[in-house]
């Protein structure tokens, strides 16, 4: 893919992320770096700085298109942060159990054809 058929948000956080390295292996320092190419200044209100700027999901959207593009890449210890984040927030909420280890027998007999009753056709005589 050349630099042409990048979008202008990401030719934006790509334009940042080459010209400090780094950056793109933490989203608050990415996020300052563009909100800073942006205009950003620290003599103006919060309320006018963030009407003009690129709201942050965007720029992290924008920074994961990049990677999966090929066109960056994180530091060994940045990917390794991000899988440990996602092993966490997966835990917390997920709704997957993990069967493995549990007493199938016991939970098979809940479940035989003769206790069905939603489907009496299926019952053993």
């Amino acid at each position: 893919m050349s630099n042409f058929d990048l979008t202008k948000k990401q030719k934006l956080v790509l334009s940042v992320i080459r010209d400090n390295p780094g950056v793109q292996n933490d989203d608050a320092t990415l996020i300052t770096a563009v909100w800073r190419r942006e205009g950003w200044s620290d003599y103006q209100t919060l309320e006018h700085n963030l009407a003009k700027v690129t709201r942050p999901e965007t720029i992290t959207r924008r920074r994961r298109e990049l990677y999966n593009m090929g066109l960056i890449t994180y530091s060994p210890q940045a990917d390794k942060t991000r899988m440990k984040a996602f092993k966490n927030e997966r835990d917390a909420h997920s709704t997957f159990t993990n069967f493995l280890g549990r007493d199938y027998e016991k939970d098979l007999e809940k479940l035989t054809i003769k206790e069905n009753k939603a489907v009496p056709w299926m019952k053993e005589d």
